[in-house]
């Protein structure tokens, strides 16, 4: 009986100190427009001590200068093709409580264990927050508003966060608009960018055992730009036969697009 306590413990204490490295659950959400499959992605983050690779992500937070950000993508799949935007957004709505009831179910597993653990502002496991990036652009900019007001009116999604981001050509990437309630504005180039570099630093862990990953690989593959000669515009997208979606790889971007710690709140000396 001790050792199963022993154990019991132990494994309490392994699931706390996984819990408390997840700094936050990030959403993507690509929705569908004409061809393509509204696509959904689910990344995990936690923070590291930095690797010291080829390629290095810069941080705007020098608090943050030694360690860095790992996504681990925990879901990525597709809705039906045509379904209307209210039940696509109801759907949206059940993963998001799902996501939120798996955190408080993580939470009181390890605190039934180790009471001790969830005691005290220091020990307390804090719930990470989960935040939602949606292409926003065309229709997206009303289904963004559908969403974020069934988000406020559900209790159990309020404290969630909604970024409505517009694509456009270019490496900028702004989570909000100059005005309150614009969407954000972000470049397709900084957008794969960021995948290229996360991939290439291993900070970015794809699903391997769902069925949807081969065609998730091929669309990272194939994804490329072209640029008109004479405007200069970019156009983002598959290419090569069989690569007629870029769904999944958009989903995936957007769940990985945003570093939790650029969020973070440091305080320096009290200088009076």
């Amino acid at each position: 009986m001790a050792k199963s306590a022993a154990r019991a413990t132990a494994e309490a204490q392994a699931a706390y100190a996984a819990a408390a490295a997840l700094t936050a659950i990030q959403i993507g959400i690509d929705l569908a427009k004409t061809r393509d499959y509204t696509a959904i992605a689910v990344a995990a983050v936690r923070e590291r001590a930095r690797q010291m690779t080829a390629v290095q992500i810069a941080s705007a937070n020098p608090a943050s200068a030694g360690t860095e950000s790992v996504y681990t993508v925990q879901l990525i799949d597709r809705l039906e093709h045509d379904l209307a935007y209210p039940v696509q957004i109801a759907r949206i709505m059940e993963l998001c409580v799902r996501l939120r009831e798996r955190l408080l179910e993580v939470r009181r597993s390890v605190a039934l264990h180790e009471p001790w653990l969830n005691t005290g502002p220091r020990l307390a496991l804090p719930i990470p927050p989960i935040s939602i990036y949606l292409d926003a652009t065309g229709l997206g900019g009303p289904v963004s508003e559908l969403l974020e007001t069934a988000l406020k009116d559900d209790p159990r999604t309020r404290e969630m966060h909604l970024y409505p981001l517009v694509f456009m050509s270019g490496e900028r990437f702004t989570r909000s608009g100059a005005r309150a309630g614009e969407p954000g504005r972000i470049g397709k180039t900084y957008l794969i960018a960021r995948v290229q570099a996360l991939l290439a630093t291993a900070c970015l862990e794809l699903p391997k055992q769902v069925p949807i990953a081969p065609e998730l690989r091929r669309e990272i593959d194939t994804y490329h730009v072209n640029i008109d000669a004479s405007t200069g515009q970019e156009t983002w997208g598959a290419a090569g036969p069989g690569s007629a979606h870029d769904d999944l790889v958009t989903a995936l971007a957007l769940a990985v697009v945003d570093d939790p710690r650029r969020r973070r709140v440091t305080y320096g000396p009290r200088l009076w």
